[in-house]
């Protein structure tokens, strides 16, 4: 019943911030869960989880992929990376990914600022260098 207030209240509260601390690791872990369950609720949960802030369990799990490749890396169980046979949350771990791929070069509102070319390399970088891991690893052929 304390649960179904402090939901209640982070629906209709405005308040991102406490949002984001009502939904630590543990919510998400259930949210995940629910993901499983039929199509009407999955859909739903995806909806409140595109909302909020990617998981920082699921993203740091994801981000590792990116790390240089070992020679005694064993192989990745992708099903159990990307679950294919749980559409809503692959859509969501996807989202995530989609993330580290994408660049997010913004222009600096002051052209003398000379890092800014320099940040924009950076992530460039980043991107080029998760994206090419990823691949080596599988990801895309899974």
């Amino acid at each position: 019943d304390k649960d179904r207030r402090e939901y209640d209240r982070a629906c209709s509260d405005t308040d991102a911030q406490y949002v984001v601390t009502l939904f630590t690791a543990q919510y998400f872990e259930f949210l995940f869960d629910l993901l499983g369950c039929p199509a009407s609720i999955s859909k739903q949960v995806v909806r409140l989880l595109i909302r909020l802030p990617s998981n920082d369990k699921q993203s740091a799990q994801l981000k590792s992929l990116g790390a240089p490749l070992s020679s005694t890396e064993s192989p990745k169980d992708w099903n159990i990376v990307l679950p294919l046979t749980q559409p809503s949350k692959l859509i969501y771990l996807l989202r995530i990914i989609r993330s580290f791929t994408q660049l997010s070069i913004h222009r600096s509102s002051d052209d003398n600022n000379p890092n800014a070319n320099s940040d924009s390399a950076d992530r460039i970088l980043e991107a080029q260098k998760w994206t090419e891991a990823f691949i080596l690893r599988g990801g895309v052929k899974h």
